[in-house]
């Protein structure tokens, strides 16, 4: 988690955003869970994927292969527009990172749900030192959301 925040940190900066900024729709917070006053920023950590839901997502949607599980570790990062959108999409593919790489894109911006939800989701794997030498990489994943579309996400959920 410290490597992988660290990293994203460094994405949302040099897409020239601030991470710890709060996004506003239409003047209003943004929230993720209003009843808790829990607000979107530029970027938001999510806290680990708990056991209980990566057994049940291994198990429904991944025939039992808990390797195919992306998205323990992860964040949003939040634009408004479609000019943040192409900045923080080229600081994630910069080809120079060392400490990381991007490993898988479901776009569905290009293809989005059929309810019109579009978001883009990128695994990135994550290169991380282990005790006593060496490296693994660990893959992550780097949800991209534009603010006027997750704003109305909970009422698509409906259809």
């Amino acid at each position: 988690m410290p490597v992988f925040t660290e990293i994203v940190t460094t994405i949302v900066t040099n897409a020239e955003l601030k991470p710890d900024e709060e996004v506003r729709y239409n003047g209003e917070l943004l929230p993720i869970d209003a009843e808790k006053g829990i607000n979107y920023r530029r970027l938001t950590i999510a806290p680990l994927k708990g056991e209980a839901r990566c057994v049940e997502k291994a198990v429904n949607e991944y025939d039992g292969d808990y390797s195919k599980l992306v998205d323990v570790v992860r964040c949003s990062i939040v634009v408004d527009n479609e000019d943040q959108l192409e900045s923080v999409a080229g600081a994630l593919l910069d080809t120079n990172a060392a400490s990381y790489r991007v490993v898988r894109l479901k776009n569905r911006f290009k293809e989005p749900k059929f309810n019109g939800y579009r978001d883009a989701l990128y695994s990135i794997a994550v290169r991380v030192a282990v005790e006593g030498g060496g490296e693994v990489w660990h893959v992550c994943e780097v949800q991209l959301h534009l603010a006027a579309v997750l704003a109305n996400k909970e009422s698509s959920h409906t259809y």
